[in-house]
C-alpha cells in the first residue's frame, strides 16, 4: 500500500493507448499525489510530476503494481570517521597467528 507524498518509482509502466503525455520513466523518483481504487479492486495512484490521463475532472491512476517505494537512508558516516580515528590496541601477531593454527587444527 502506498500514501500520498511517498516517493515511488516506475517497475513498469502500462500507457493507455493513444497517450501521449507526459508518462512515468522507469528510474525516475515521483511523488504519489492521491490514491484511488479501480472497480476491480486494484489499487490505483496517481503522480504529482506526471499526471495519469483523464480530463479536467478526473484522473483515471496508474495501476499501483508498476510502482514501487523508494527507501531513503540516512547517510552515516560514522564508521569512516573510526577508521581515520587511531586505535590504541596492541595487537601481538605471533600470538594471533598461534590462535589462528589452533582453530583450524
Amino acid at each position: 500500500m502506498f500514501r500520498i507524498g511517498q516517493k515511488v518509482t516506475p517497475i513498469h509502466v502500462h500507457v493507455p493507448w493513444g497517450y501521449n503525455g507526459n508518462v512515468p520513466k522507469v528510474g525516475t523518483v515521483y511523488t504519489v499525489g492521491w490514491i484511488g481504487l479501480h472497480w476491480s479492486d486494484k489499487q490505483l495512484i496517481d503522480l504529482v510530476e506526471a499526471p495519469s490521463p483523464g480530463s479536467a475532472s478526473f484522473s483515471r491512476g496508474y495501476s499501483a503494481e508498476c510502482f514501487r517505494p523508494v527507501v531513503e537512508r540516512k547517510t552515516d558516516i560514522s564508521i569512516f570517521q573510526a577508521m581515520l580515528t587511531p586505535s590504541p590496541v596492541m595487537v601481538d601477531a605471533m600470538k594471533l597467528a598461534d590462535h589462528a593454527r589452533e582453530i583450524v587444527g
